[in-house]
């Protein structure tokens, strides 16, 4: 029970950081998005209190040449 119970608040803890900071996280990829366009993946953010973090790479397709 204890045991749960730290890791519940563990993960809470871990949640409030990353509301803290998205800001933060946000920024710093919306700048590799601009500097590295071409290398970079898609992000999908779903970051909320239940969800602690989730964070999804979906690769992007390739160009197709015309």
């Amino acid at each position: 029970m204890s045991k749960n119970l730290n890791i519940s608040l563990r993960l809470y803890f871990f949640s409030e950081f990353i509301h803290q900071h998205f800001l933060f996280i946000y920024a710093g990829l919306a700048f590799n998005l601009i500097a590295f366009p071409s290398s970079y993946q898609l992000i999908k953010f779903s970051i909320t209190k239940e969800t602690v973090g989730q964070i999804k790479f979906y690769p992007l397709k390739p160009k197709k040449p015309t």
